[in-house]
């Protein structure tokens, strides 16, 4: 009987180990999302073609989250569109790099300019309100030409 009683405890103190583990939570760092091409120590305007694809990337982050990118909140979702959208995580020892790469098309030819917000969602939100805001630049064609000339210049 006491034998019976001791594999018991084994196993609840087995299981209450594995539960504290898994909501053991690690920051990212930075403990924000970062966005490829992105100097994170100002705020970020990327100059971008009107259909492309970015990344945002935590790294270093426990539990594995999952990311979404949005427009503007004033922006209707016939102004851009955010498609192939897709989440890559590996696990770094313990910790995990999350990554969504994603594909964007703009379809209005008079909007130059969109505020992108790429932000943890899902279950892990509470344990996470972690975010980045960046603005995408569509460059015209003169714009495309003249950053040309002025690269091959200065």
């Amino acid at each position: 009987m006491s034998h019976n009683c001791f594999t018991l405890k084994t196993y609840i103190v087995i299981l209450i180990t594995a539960v504290c583990f898994v909501h053991q939570k690690v920051l990212p760092v930075p403990a924000y999302p970062v966005i490829q091409g992105c100097n994170h120590e100002q705020y970020c305007v990327l100059e971008v073609q009107r259909e492309g694809s970015l990344t945002c990337t935590l790294t270093g982050i426990r539990p594995p989250v999952q990311l979404d990118v949005t427009a503007g909140f004033h922006l209707s979702p016939n102004v851009i569109e955010f498609f192939d959208k897709h989440l890559v995580s590996y696990d770094n020892g313990g910790a995990f790099d999350v990554s969504l790469v994603f594909k964007y098309r703009v379809k209005e030819t008079e909007i130059h300019r969109v505020t992108v917000e790429c932000r943890v969602v899902g279950a892990e939100t509470d344990l996470f309100p972690l975010s980045t805001k960046f603005d995408m630049f569509f460059m015209t064609g003169n714009q495309k030409k003249y950053r040309h000339l002025e690269d091959k210049t200065g």
